[in-house]
């Protein structure tokens, strides 16, 4: 390839871990880049990424908070577990690269930061970028190799020309194939272009091609010596002119787009020409070397792009070139709406309106093909977000956020959707546009929810309301009153929750949506679980169930059935609530929800142990608290560790409860989920207790009565009942009797009757303390009675108390 003396350079820099191959546009960079990897592969063991950083692009150049979640991922980090924060990213891609030896390759990067970045960490691993930018500071400061790389010598560019016009041609005519390689200035990109337009011409004399070259060249003397542009229009002109009328507009159009390539489908939208046209063009395009065919994609180098956008400016009306990109947007925007048809539960579809170019979208077949599709496109859809952002049309920016909403968590990590979203409030704000802003504050406030950064989540959706409202966007106006109402729900503000989820409701009946309307009667189904009105619970749920049965929402369905069984349980009725979590499990597997399906495990654990069935316990809670974290499901990761603790505490194993229990406590800091605060608490106090500590004990237990009350009402009999065990190790068995009393009359409210029992059970001891026998045994058998209805294993242990009283 002509580059003898710069690979020998690129060997001798081993022990630098990043080195600079720097040079002017159409020199090869990136070709000799590409050809250096893979001459040393057997050096990087663990594998090459290779990376577009856009540094000179039509399209915003590639960020850091762009690039390192695609190289984790690239390294085989689950999407799911990359961090939202940007230092956070920093530290686990060097910690990833800190046990490997891997190449990074950087193309056509501009930003010192963004390199620094990248840097690799020790010895092993090494980064190479390309740059038109010398970038010294990073010589200076990071100690970078730097190899320069100019344009080839005479004998290298007569030798690539040789390899494309056949070397007897270039024998016959020496001095004119040296004239054409000083016309090219000698870079590798001119030279390709002039050479396949020669080689077109079999029988035609090379001096014709160099004087019709020549003249063209006449008015670039006046041009800056040096440029690399000028040789590039005199090579690329020639070529461009002997296209067909529709293969130098396809060409023009291609350079008003990103630089990350394009496809048939996309170019076909874009020149509002059939596909197989298209395609034809494109190869023809390929041909003389103004693009690359590459698997699926077409690619032009960067040098080609400014020619074509130049020749766009110089020949298309402005209307002309609005309508082509504005199609070309939008056959994507519809495309990724098609495949979020493929979506198993919706946030609310894409907001209305929108142009209108009647270009054809792609569709697909199921979600596996959908998400390949994505997949296979990222680099375009990305770049295409970034570019309207920053340069119009904005309402395209938001637009393609707002159709990625519920695609992009296919694949693409929390932080990705983040950046999307943001990018998309930057443009709907720059066009003071209400109903893109409120679109991309339901986005961000969902990406928010989903890592369970509640307040946030909870800011974003009140911000976005009266956008909305204005907007007059009734259906996206009811999604986030609902979504914000589940996040006010698990914060602990019930009563702004249950007015979220009614307003909603109203708006989804006025509408006539019965997907929204069922979503809505399943969130007060779960809010009144958490409120603790059990029956009210269970009638809901039930009306909520035969609504998404209606309208096909099986995701839906089986939260609902694990909520039912959840009801059925605190009801006391662990035979019905273990049918109705299996079910609940076996639907959740069956449309593949890993959510449904932890949810179920976690549920059925706390059956499980209720009827004394340890190991069956152990055994779902460790399954449910796997499958939450694959699914990004903190809250029940956080429940099924508590409840692993509490069946270890019930054993007696004090130590693996604790362990496990700072587990949790460990999850559980990343969310602002009440019900887990009090949950652990609860089994704080439990676990104090156990260990002789009872006034520690009380004041956990205080801790969860005081949140219970503020929206949790499911925990309160049972915060009140832990005050009372702690205040009977305390051995003030009057102030126990009164705790007891008012846990009592909560479960009478609620309908919790194993909680009930329990309470009942530690009432006696209190009275039996006191000197009441005869009033302890009554309580017990009170107790008795209810555990041995439920199948409970407290049975055992009351039969006891009442033999023995």
């Amino acid at each position: 390839m002509g580059r003898r003396a710069e690979l020998a350079r690129l060997d001798e820099t081993p022990h630098a871990m990043l080195t600079l191959l720097v040079g002017g546009a159409g020199v090869g960079k990136t070709t000799l880049a590409v050809h250096w990897a893979h001459r040393v592969a057997e050096r990087f063991p663990d594998g090459q990424l290779f990376l577009d950083a856009r540094g000179f692009d039509r399209a915003p150049p590639m960020s850091a908070a762009e690039a390192l979640p695609r190289l984790i991922q690239a390294l085989g980090w689950p999407a799911k577990d990359i961090p939202v924060d940007l230092e956070a990213q920093i530290g686990l891609y060097r910690s990833i690269l800190a046990e490997q030896r891997v190449l990074v390759v950087l193309d056509n990067a501009a930003d010192p930061d963004l390199i620094r970045a990248l840097i690799p960490p020790g010895s092993g691993s090494r980064m190479l970028v390309t740059s038109r930018d010398r970038l010294s500071g990073l010589v200076a400061l990071e100690s970078a190799a730097s190899v320069t790389l100019d344009v080839l010598d005479q004998d290298a560019a007569l030798d690539l020309l040789a390899d494309a016009v056949g070397k007897d041609r270039i024998e016959r005519e020496p001095q004119v194939a040296a004239r054409l390689a000083e016309l090219c200035a000698r870079l590798p990109l001119a030279l390709r272009v002039a050479g396949a337009k020669v080689a077109a011409s079999p029988h035609r004399a090379l001096a014709d091609y160099v004087a019709e070259l020549d003249e063209r060249n006449l008015l670039s003397k006046l041009e800056v010596p040096g440029d690399q542009r000028t040789a590039v229009r005199g090579a690329v002109g020639r070529s461009h002119e002997t296209l067909t009328p529709a293969g130098r507009r396809l060409f023009r159009l291609v350079g008003l787009l990103p630089n990350t390539g394009v496809t048939v489908p996309g170019a076909a939208a874009l020149s509002c020409l059939p596909a197989g046209e298209t395609a034809g063009l494109l190869d023809d395009l390929a041909r003389v070397h103004l693009m690359n065919a590459g698997p699926g994609r077409y690619t032009c180098h960067d040098l080609l792009v400014t020619y074509a956008a130049e020749q766009a400016l110089a020949d298309d009306p402005p209307e002309e070139r609005e309508l082509a990109v504005t199609r070309y947007f939008d056959f994507y925007l519809r495309t990724i709406v098609a495949a979020g048809e493929h979506v198993d539960v919706r946030v609310v579809g894409p907001a209305p309106g929108g142009p209108d170019t009647g270009v054809t979208p792609l569709t697909f077949a199921d979600r596996a093909e959908a998400e390949s599709w994505l997949e296979r496109e990222w680099d375009i859809v990305a770049a295409l977000v970034a570019r309207a952002a920053e340069r119009g049309p904005y309402a395209m920016a938001w637009r393609l956020a707002d159709a990625l909403r519920d695609v992009l968590p296919w694949r693409r990590p929390v932080a990705e959707c983040l950046r999307i979203a943001e990018l998309g409030l930057k443009a709907a704000r720059a066009d003071h546009d209400d109903l893109g802003q409120g679109a991309m504050l339901m986005s961000i406030g969902y990406v928010r929810w989903r890592i369970t950064d509640l307040d946030a989540a909870i800011d974003a959706y009140r911000q976005a309301l009266p956008l909305l409202r204005r907007a007059g966007w009734l259906a996206g106006e009811a999604a986030v009153l609902r979504a914000g109402g589940v996040a006010l729900a698990q914060a602990g503000d019930a009563e702004q929750a249950a007015d979220q989820f009614r307003r909603a409701l109203a708006i989804d009946r006025e509408l006539g949506n019965r997907a929204g309307e069922t979503s809505s009667l399943g969130n007060l189904a779960s809010l009144t679980l958490d409120l603790g009105l059990l029956r009210e619970a269970e009638q809901r749920n039930l009306e909520a169930l035969a609504a998404a049965a209606e309208v096909g929402k099986r995701q839906l369905e089986a939260v609902l059935l694990t909520n039912l069984g959840v009801v059925r349980r605190e009801l006391g009725r662990l035979a019905d609530a273990q049918a109705t979590l299996d079910q609940a499990l076996a639907a959740g597997r069956e449309i593949g929800s890993p959510y449904v399906e932890a949810m179920a495990l976690e549920s059925i654990g706390c059956v499980h142990r209720d009827a004394g069935r340890y190991d069956d316990a152990l055994r779902a809670h460790e399954q449910a608290a796997a499958v939450a974290r694959s699914a990004e499901n903190t809250e029940v990761e956080v429940r099924a560790l508590v409840g692993h603790a509490l069946v270890h505490l019930r054993r007696g194993d004090l130590t693996e409860a604790g362990e496990r229990l700072a587990a949790a406590e460990s999850s559980a800091g990343r969310t602002g989920h009440r019900s887990n605060q009090v949950e652990l608490l609860l089994i704080r106090s439990e676990l104090a207790r156990a260990q002789g500590r009872p006034a520690e004990a009380l004041a956990r237990a205080e801790q969860a009565r005081q949140l219970a009350e503020r929206g949790y009402g499911l925990a309160l009999g049972r915060a009140l009942a832990a005050v009372a065990a702690a205040q009977l190790d305390l051995g003030e068995p009057a102030a126990c009797e009164e705790s007891c009393g008012a846990a009592l009359d909560v479960f009478r409210r609620t309908g919790q009757r194993l909680a009930r029992a329990r309470t009942l059970i530690l009432l006696g001891h209190a009275r039996q303390a006191m000197g009441q026998a005869d009033a302890a045994r009554k309580t017990w058998r009170r107790a008795h009675a209810v555990v041995s209805a439920a199948g409970a294993q407290e049975r055992v242990l009351t039969a006891a108390l009442v033999t023995s009283a």
